[in-house]
This record gives structure tokens, C-alpha cells and sequence, in this order.
């Protein structure tokens, strides 16, 4: 809840700027992805309590050739590509897709959706501060307050317990 209050905070502090001409909007729409990135956290923790993490991310890569790909042949297509543009392209697929996700999900079958969850409040953090350092944008004191409060509730989220795992070897007496 306190990483939740630093995001509002953050989105209702942003000012407009060139690069934002609708700092309200871009926050809101970015506390939307992150909303969906909670639903997602939590739709997945349960898929993989039955099937692969991969599996899962395979399909979802399928769902989404699937979705996008009507649109993407009704779109207008460069006369030629190259061979920069297919390798990103390929990273995309590869380091993105299967990579991110397919190791998202997998994190999912050991942790609580409760601290995968967390990290995604950090996701309106990380493209205001590469904002800051790329296009030059100026934080006010405000919205580095709040940045504060989202990392501060990403760190309540943890259960510091310590905890055995199950399949620990009992321990050696002598």
C-alpha cells in the first residue's frame, strides 16, 4: 500500500514538458500497466501451480502473434529491412519475449505473487528516472519524495524470514 500511495504521489506530481505535453495522462496510463502487471502477477501464480512456467510463456507468445499479427499485415511495410532492424527484432522476440517473461514466470512457481507483485510498483519509477537521465527531463522534490516511498514499500513487501527450504538434508550430529 505504501509503494501504491508513492505512485499516485509520483503520477500527481508530474509536470507537463515538451516531452510530456500530458504528464497526468502518461502517469495514469502507466499506473494502469502497472495495475495490469499486478493482474497479470496473479493470473499466472495460479496457471503455474499447473503448467510450465515456459509452456505459458510460449503461449502467450502464440495469443499474441495471433492478436497482433491481422494488424501488423494491414499496416503499411518498409520496402526493405535491415540487417539492424531484424536483429532487434530478434531480440525483441528472443531476450524480451522468452527471456523476460519466460523467467517472470518461472520466478512465479518459487516466490509469493505478494513480492513479484511489489516489483511491479517500480514500473513508473524506472521509465520517470530514465526520463531524467535520457531526455533531460527535471524531477521536482516531490516526485523524488514519492520514488522514495515506492522503493520503502517494494521493501516492506518482503517477508525476511528466514525459512528452511523443504527438501534440506537433516542436520549432521556427531
Amino acid at each position: 500500500m505504501v509503494a501504491v500511495i508513492g505512485v499516485i504521489w509520483m503520477t500527481l506530481t508530474g509536470e507537463n514538458s515538451e516531452q510530456a505535453p500530458n504528464a497526468l495522462l502518461g502517469n495514469f496510463l502507466e499506473f494502469l500497466a502497472m495495475a495490469s502487471a499486478v493482474g497479470y502477477t496473479l493470473m499466472v501464480k495460479h496457471l503455474v501451480r499447473r503448467y510450465l512456467a515456459f509452456l505459458l510463456t510460449a503461449l502467450q507468445s502464440f495469443a499474441g502473434t495471433l492478436f497482433f499479427l491481422p494488424l501488423a499485415l494491414a499496416s503499411p511495410w518498409p520496402e526493405q529491412v535491415s540487417l539492424s532492424t531484424f536483429g532487434l527484432l530478434i531480440y525483441l522476440g528472443l531476450v524480451i519475449t522468452l527471456g523476460a517473461y519466460g523467467l517472470y514466470n518461472y520466478s512465479l512457481t518459487y516466490l509469493k505473487a505478494t513480492v513479484a507483485a511489489g516489483y511491479t510498483n517500480l514500473l513508473p519509477v524506472f521509465p520517470l528516472l530514465f526520463s531524467m537521465l535520457l531526455l533531460g527531463e527535471r524531477l521536482v522534490v516531490t516526485q523524488w519524495l514519492a520514488i522514495g516511498l515506492v522503493f520503502v514499500g517494494v521493501f516492506l513487501s518482503h517477508d525476511r524470514r528466514q525459512r528452511v527450504p523443504p527438501e534440506a538434508p537433516p542436520a549432521v550430529t556427531d
